[in-house]
């Protein structure tokens, strides 16, 4: 009798499952090695998420869903391009660029809200699709490498907009005397986004992740382009000469993954900030790395890696409650991140032990 084995499309699904599991087990682990209380930090932690359905919670539930769509959104960037063979690690750059788009355009337009959100997203989206098309012209046409410049050009995009536009040109006048930096002015009402449920705050921002996870999900599995993106992925010497763009291809991904970080930032602007701050280092672009390798490139695996840390992050600060810190959210994400890095030992285990169980229920069956 032929044992039937784990269909691969399974275990690309239970892998990222299984990480953040094993994650989960580490870190209660780690907290009772430090002397925590691991069974009331955890149950903290996931009151924190907002999981239960009272007023307090769905408070917390919103704030999740805030921290998850900025999270999807930067995971979504770094996924794209990985899709195309590109190592886009200035995803905080572009984030940044994104971020200060929102910021002026807030200020600048005053129209209508359904004109303004769109119009800034729009053009945030444009800005940081250039920040990003920087490192795929200097690859193409002058051989630097993607990991080395889009690091540089975040230090060029920090530098230019925290050093020069937010201490200059888009400075708030500070009183006589004031030496406090105060970051540029507050934007327009009709740039803030939109609210779905005012009395705990949950805003658009989650809705305009899903928007793009399910666009991105299209353009890679739906399109002829999301087919090339994904073949030169996969061997670019094939692609090219099986008569694909390669060079075109690859700057359209880039533009795109450039695009969803700028639109990530703007969110948080027009959502959550209202302005950009003096000194703004948020990380979230690192933490798209991470939110791509957990969701395993997929735009859904994306998304729900977004929703589980984006609670996790807000779960966390009730864990000090019981005093466990803060940073033990960046402590698992680490853990899972570990853990999907080693997916040759979770497949292999996945393959060895899945065999007897599938075995018994086909011998039920029979």
């Amino acid at each position: 009798m032929i044992i039937p084995r784990l269909e691969e499309k399974k275990i690309d699904f239970l892998v990222p499952f299984v990480a953040v599991l094993t994650a989960l087990v580490f870190g209660f682990i780690l907290i009772i090695l430090t002397g925590g209380d691991a069974f009331k930090g955890y149950q903290n932690l996931f009151a924190g998420m907002g999981l239960w359905p009272d007023r307090a919670q769905l408070f917390r539930l919103a704030r999740s869903l805030e921290n998850a769509s900025v999270l999807a959104l930067t995971g979504l960037s770094v996924a794209l391009a990985f899709r195309c063979g590109l190592f886009n690690i200035g995803v905080e750059g572009q984030f940044l660029v994104g971020a200060i788009s929102a910021a002026y355009f807030g200020i600048l337009l005053d129209l209508p809200s359904f004109i303004t959100i769109p119009l800034i997203l729009v053009i945030s989206f444009i800005h940081g699709g250039l920040w990003a098309s920087i490192a795929t012209y200097l690859k193409l046409k002058r051989g630097v490498h993607e990991v080395i410049s889009t690091i540089m050009l975040n230090w060029v995009a920090l530098n230019l907009i925290e050093n020069y536009l937010v201490v200059g040109p888009l400075r708030v006048p500070a009183d006589p005397g004031v030496v406090v930096p105060t970051g540029t002015h507050t934007i327009n009402a009709t740039a803030q986004l939109w609210s779905i449920i005012p009395a705990i705050g949950l805003k658009v921002d989650i809705i305009i992740a899903l928007l793009a996870t399910i666009a991105i999900y299209l353009l890679l599995f739906r399109t002829s382009l999301g087919y090339e993106i994904r073949a030169v992925g996969y061997n670019q010497e094939a692609s090219r000469y099986s008569g694909v763009n390669v060079d075109r291809t690859m700057f359209i991904a880039m533009f795109i993954s450039g695009g969803l970080a700028a639109i990530s930032g703007a969110v948080l602007v027009m959502s959550v900030l209202h302005s950009y701050p003096a000194v703004f280092r948020p990380g979230y672009g690192f933490d798209g790395i991470a939110m791509a390798l957990v969701g395993n490139t997929t735009p859904f695996g994306v998304l729900s890696a977004g929703l589980f840390f984006g609670g996790v992050r807000q779960g966390a600060a009730m864990m000090q409650l019981v005093g466990i810190h803060k940073s033990f959210a960046d402590i698992l994400q680490a853990l899972a991140v570990i853990f999907v890095a080693a997916q040759g030992i979770i497949r292999y285990l996945l393959i060895k032990y899945a065999k007897p169980i599938t075995a018994t229920a086909v011998a039920e069956d029979v």
